[in-house]
């Protein structure tokens, strides 16, 4: 397993490097990362490289035997190129081209930048790609944005309409364009989208695709030159989890594998404290799943290659992280299928904009407790946890996360409150709060591989996704649907269909009506059998079961006719519909019970609050993940195996210290597929 962290040489007086990589390999690291900062230090002017330096570096860390991962340099162009050829900056929606001074501010539609970044990748990669010591490369640095409205961008949004839709009669079709008698007569009289309140839904879908499209086709070109120049080595990009601007199962399809950079403590600077004192247990739920999905993206084990080291921000900062808590997110990453991770960043920088960026190191560069904490972590991970690399994580359970339906919400939530993500995650937490291991999968994978699919918010349902999932059903599997699934088709046009579409067929029901809620208004809903009750609000389908059974109703007087949560027999399976939001978990949790049941699968007990757990497996072995989330002990029942980190026999009732992790290994029963996932 490797375990390190991201180091800014070019920070730090040359006789500072033998003392930090002396640091670094007392704390048992054998990792590091380099080098994606740096085009100004490769090339301080045009066509001038100066590479000698970087592979000082790197033959200091082969010397220590820590391998080192490098970056391309591409995410910041120097000043001398935004000087010289001022097209290459990105252009907002209002026409004004963006002030350099940040990061991530060029256009990849613009031929000169393309062909800049082309021969910076080509230089290093043929330089030190062959490196004994290099043993993968991350392209770039954090792929997302700004999407540019330049001519350049303009003139590629209108060619790959036209490779898609191939003749103007077919694009007025697909956007609906004889609305407002907005229609076109040719491809030049494209436009981008206006303010996402009032532009056309069809083309801010497609000018969203456009723009993850830009992005692969951009990392593809460097990926090309990463393979011809540096063989054997592995190539990756750093995801960020649930970021809305790409879709990242594309992205994922020319890396050997997903790293992404977690900051689980990251976000309000006032810091994620419950009003208990303990920790927030929400960011490390949200944690949880973007580490299945990104471990989703590829299908296979995933790196951390950026993982909160302190305090993060940079105006200003929050929280520091607690004793302990370093140690906890790791191994929760470890416990979803991370085999290598790295802390951003070694030490704090004294300059620039991210000097509240804490590293494990602070701006004195002296060890302290974050240092000890990351090296008794790293020791654990590289010495007893070694065997757990490249194991799987089985799951029967699978959400299906579509950004298409995602970017098709941004344009028209539909009501106040939606948002895609958090929608997800009500059903994932169901799952979490009882150790049931998950995957997040694209709307285009093979469903017959899981037993439980949860569709969740699938807006954009096209027929043949549609067909696929009541095969799905017809053939033994249980589905999840809910609220807004299969209103729209691929084009962002609404379905000419009473909902749910072409799901009736599995679904079994029908939805004439439905409607927003303001936040204060409630409706009361009742199980139809027994006298479970919850509370709904925010949207509410009126739903009439044709062959479906209601399994809980509306006691609102009005709505009192209407299903909320329904189940239908549909050939070997069985399909749900859950037509509102329930307020309360314990909704989901019983949800979550209702669908393994149906799937004929185990269900754990609901688990201790601030307790999760998670399972990876080889041929031969289980490994169960016990995580402790809370700042105090807490009772948990154990598998009975050998604890591997401590490498004591464990099993039954036994208390989880704070913030600790216990990882119980045992022999296979023989059960499960020991397939790729």
């Amino acid at each position: 397993m490797y375990v390190g962290v991201d180091y800014y040489p070019e920070h730090w007086p040359e006789e500072r490097w033998r003392i930090d990589i002396a640091l670094m390999r007392e704390a048992g690291f054998n990792i590091v990362r380099l080098a994606e900062f740096t085009w100004y230090r490769l090339e301080p002017s045009e066509g001038q490289y100066e590479l000698q330096w970087l592979e000082q570096v790197v033959d200091l860390f082969e010397e220590n035997d820590i391998a080192v991962v490098l970056g391309t340099p591409t995410a910041v162009v120097p000043l001398w190129a935004a000087r010289k050829y001022p097209e290459i900056m990105s252009t907002d929606r209002d026409g004004h081209r963006t002030e350099y001074g940040v990061r991530k501010d060029t256009c990849y539609n613009s031929r000169v930048f393309n062909l800049m970044s082309d021969r910076i990748v080509e230089r290093l990669t043929a330089h030190l790609g062959e490196h004994r010591n290099v043993v993968g490369w991350q392209v770039d640095n954090e792929f997302a944005g700004p999407k540019c409205y330049c001519v350049h961008c303009l003139s590629a949004f209108q060619h790959w309409l036209q490779e898609k839709y191939g003749s103007v009669v077919a694009l007025n079709e697909a956007w609906g364009l004889h609305f407002w008698s907005h229609n076109i007569n040719d491809w030049e009289e494209v436009r981008f989208p206006n303010a996402l309140w009032s532009n056309n839904p069809g083309q801010h879908l497609d000018h969203c695709r456009f723009h993850s499209d830009v992005n692969v086709r951009y990392q593809r070109r460097q990926v090309e030159t990463i393979r011809k120049n540096s063989p054997g080595r592995f190539v990756t990009h750093n995801f960020m989890g649930f970021a809305p601007e790409l879709d990242y199962f594309d992205l994922a399809e020319d890396l050997d594998f997903v790293s992404w950079d977690n900051y689980p403590n990251f976000g309000d600077v006032r810091g994620t404290i419950r009003s208990d004192g303990d920790l927030d247990l929400e960011p490390r739920i949200r944690a949880s799943a973007a580490a299945d999905l990104m471990r989703g993206a590829k299908a296979r084990s995933f790196w951390i290659m950026e993982q909160t080291a302190g305090p993060t921000g940079w105006g200003e900062f929050g929280r520091n992280v607690w004793p302990s808590e370093l140690r906890n997110i790791a191994f929760q990453q470890v416990a979803h299928g991370c085999d290598g991770m790295l802390w951003f960043r070694w030490r704090t920088s004294t300059a620039g904009r991210e000097q509240y960026w804490h590293g494990l190191l602070g701006h004195d560069g002296e060890p302290g407790r974050r240092y000890q904490e990351a090296r008794t972590t790293a020791l654990e991970l590289t010495g007893a946890c070694s065997g757990i690399v490249d194991s799987d994580v089985l799951a029967e359970v699978a959400i299906v996360f579509d950004y298409d339906s995602r970017w098709a919400f941004e344009a028209q939530p539909a009501y106040s409150g939606c948002d895609y993500v958090q929608s997800v995650l009500r059903y994932y937490e169901g799952f979490y709060r009882r150790g049931i291991n998950v995957h997040f999968i694209s709307s285009r994978a093979e469903f017959s591989k899981y037993r439980v699919v949860v569709a969740s918010h699938l807006y954009v349902l096209p027929d043949e996704t549609a067909s696929r999932l009541n095969e799905f059903v017809k053939t033994g599997g249980v589905l999840l649907a809910d609220c807004r699934t299969g209103v729209k088709d691929e084009t962002s046009l609404c379905h000419a269909r009473t909902l749910p579409g072409l799901l009736a067929d599995s679904l079994g029901i029908r939805i004439d009506e439905y409607e927003s809620l303001e936040d204060s208004f409630i409706y009361d809903v009742r199980a139809t059998r027994g006298h479970k009750t919850y509370s709904a609000g925010l949207y509410s389908d009126w739903i009439r079961c044709e062959d479906a059974t209601s399994l809980y109703r509306y006691t609102t007087p009005h709505v009192g006719d209407f299903a909320v949560l329904t189940i239908n027999r549909y050939g070997d399976g069985r399909a749900f519909y859950l037509g509102t939001i329930i307020r309360e978990d314990a909704f989901y949790d019983e949800l979550a019970a209702r669908l393994l049941t149906a799937a004929r699968l185990p269900v754990p007990k609901v688990l201790p609050n601030g307790v999760q757990v998670r399972t990876r497996c080889t041929a031969a072995h289980l490994y169960t993940f016990y995580v402790n989330h809370l700042n105090r002990e807490v009772e948990v029942d154990l598998a009975h195996g050998r604890d591997i980190i401590t490498d004591e026999a464990v099993g039954g009732t036994a208390s989880l210290g704070p913030l600790g992790v216990v990882i119980v290994e045992n022999e296979r029963n023989g059960e499960g597929d020991d397939d790729d996932e």
